[in-house]
């Protein structure tokens, strides 16, 4: 009986080969997969890169603008306070200079009076009378200004009271300004003078009374002979600080 061996080389089944190509080719998609997708990432981060910049640019072109438009703001603003100091300013200028103006034309109708005075106004008299309140502190303070009108330049001398006629229940009743509260001045006030004398004082008024009038008494007779005599209405004198 004769054996032939076969020397030929094994192969292996198809069974075998067909994972092995799968496994192959599954690798070779993932490579190519990883690699593209790298490829494609670096694209796209270049293009936010480049985006990133223009929005940088963007960002800091609309900042100097929004600080040019803030300081050209801000001038306008000064320029318009400026402008509103300035008329302030040019205004309360027009106050002071009216008020000085007001008050050396009453000064010149003062020593006007003084030197030549009418008929009727000759000798001692009251010039003016001023009664300010101080609303904080309920305090009045009063300014007086009494005159020699056309008179030689002889020297007056005497004493000056002055008198407060106030009303409670219907009932006048007289102070005199050293009995009233809180008296600051002199009274009798000493007179001695050639053409004027500036009297002035505060005072506070009596609980419970309502002023009526103020009246001014001198022991120094007028051209006519009589002692001078003056009486001045409560509201024709009474001036508030706000009221000014």
């Amino acid at each position: 009986m004769n054996y032939k061996l076969n020397l030929t080389a094994h192969k292996a089944p198809r069974f075998y080969q067909r994972p092995i190509f799968l496994l192959v080719g599954v690798l070779v998609l993932v490579l190519a997969t990883y690699y593209g997708g790298r490829l494609s990432g670096l694209g796209v981060a270049a293009q936010l890169r480049e985006s990133n910049k223009d929005l940088a640019r963007l960002v800091n072109q609309t900042t100097i603008e929004l600080r040019e438009r803030k300081a050209a703001l801000v001038r306008v603003k000064k320029s318009a306070e400026v402008d509103r100091l300035a008329a302030e300013a040019v205004r309360g200028d027009l106050l002071v200079l009216r008020q000085e103006a007001a008050d050396l034309q009453r000064d010149v109708d003062f020593f006007r009076g003084l030197m030549a005075p009418d008929e009727l106004q000759r000798g001692l008299r009251l010039h003016s009378f001023d009664l300010d309140l101080d609303e904080s502190s309920g305090r009045y303070t009063y300014k007086a200004v009494i005159t020699n009108a056309g008179g030689k330049g002889n020297v007056v001398k005497g004493e000056l009271m002055l008198k407060l006629v106030a009303t409670s229940g219907g009932t006048n009743k007289e102070f005199l300004f050293n009995e009233l509260p809180e008296f600051l001045g002199s009274m009798p006030e000493k007179l001695r003078f050639r053409f004027f004398q500036n009297i002035q004082g505060s005072f506070k008024l009596p609980a419970d009374f309502e002023p009526v009038s103020i009246g001014v008494s001198a022991n120094v007779k007028d051209s006519g002979g009589e002692y001078f005599r003056a009486s001045y209405r409560w509201g024709n004198l009474i001036q508030t600080d706000s009221g000014r």
